[in-house]
């Protein structure tokens, strides 16, 4: 808005000396008055510019130099204005460039979005710049899993107003971005009801909505028990038993169904003995089920079948090792 307003200011100097030019008493006095306005338009163009000094030295400038080597003055003081102002630091202490706060959260969400885990996230979140807290619940937004919507919920408390809003919204976002997905599942399936990739894509919706954090309990199960009915009408379909029979097992453990995601979880272990999946979340429903001592037997018996590095393996080993120091 300031160049506008500059630009605007040269025309009616202009027109100030035009009038000056005239002579006569009535010119005179239109001269001056649109001399005036021209200054006025000038300071205001000075309102951005660095340092609050800067529109009043404009405005003085250019109302003392009449009128037409005011033009000139207004713009050697646009210019000087428009120069960065240097800053004293003592001898010997390095330059430190200023940031732009847009700048930093630029920043700041480039480096989020090369990191996967919410920790550096959190990190960010724990500082007082509202844009970046903004970068940071974009980045957690990003991921949409039960973790990131654990934080954003979270962020609905936290002390700066801008967070909370920023998280609402997000939220907010979240439920409708989903919400429209089902909905256009839904239709598929409905127009397709043999289908089972559509019946898969349903299913798998239902599920990560159930397991997001979004919903409360009551709202949970019934998804979750969508979901249940989706993979089961998937499997009638035709689909791929592994992926779709671990992601039903994961919907009864949910659900708090052990025997059913037990009974699912030992067929697939038969099927795929290698898998890492399907052993880690057996471990898991053992564990919700309380039986300590049946989970480090299945830990040391399938110990020795997950690759090197993976989570299954790393929780194996740990059950394995806590059991054998007698927890």
């Amino acid at each position: 808005m300031g160049p506008l307003l500059w630009l605007v200011s040269f025309p009616l100097e202009t027109a100030a000396g035009w009038l000056l030019l005239g002579g006569s008493p009535g010119r005179i006095i239109a001269s001056v008055a649109v001399h005036a306005a021209a200054c006025c338009v000038f300071g205001c163009s000075l309102l951005r510019a660095r340092g609050r000094g800067w529109p009043m030295v404009g405005f003085t400038l250019s109302l003392v130099v009449f009128p037409l080597a005011g033009m000139l003055a207004a713009a050697l003081a646009y210019a000087a204005a428009a120069l960065p102002q240097p800053r004293w630091r003592p001898s010997g202490e390095p330059e430190v460039r200023e940031e732009d706060p847009l700048s930093r959260a630029r920043r700041v969400e480039i480096s989020l979005l090369e990191e996967r885990e919410v920790e550096p996230v959190v990190d960010v979140l724990r500082e007082e710049d509202p844009e970046a807290k903004r970068a940071a619940i974009e980045r957690l937004a990003l991921r949409r899993d039960s973790e990131a919507i654990r934080v954003l919920r979270g962020l609905l408390h936290d002390p700066s107003p801008e967070a909370r809003l920023f998280a609402s919204l997000t939220l907010s976002r979240l439920e409708d971005e989903i919400g429209k997905e089902i909905l256009a599942a839904r239709r598929d399936a409905e127009r397709a009801p043999e289908d089972p990739a559509a019946r898969e894509r349903l299913a798998d919706l239902y599920l990560e909505y159930a397991l997001s954090g979004l919903l409360e309990d009551a709202a949970r199960d019934y998804y979750l028990r969508m979901a249940c009915e989706e993979y089961e009408a998937a499997l009638r379909a035709g689909a791929g038993k592994g992926r779709n029979g671990l992601r039903l097992a994961r919907a009864h453990l949910g659900l708090g169904e052990i025997a059913q995601a037990a009974g699912l979880l030992d067929e697939l272990g038969r099927e795929r003995p290698d898998d890492p999946e399907v052993h880690l979340l057996r471990m898991e429903t053992i564990f919700d089920f309380g039986d300590l001592r049946e989970l480090k037997t299945y830990a040391r018996r399938v110990l020795g079948r997950l690759p090197e590095g993976s989570e299954a393996r790393e929780l194996a080993g740990w059950w394995a090792g806590e059991a054998e120091g007698g927890a």
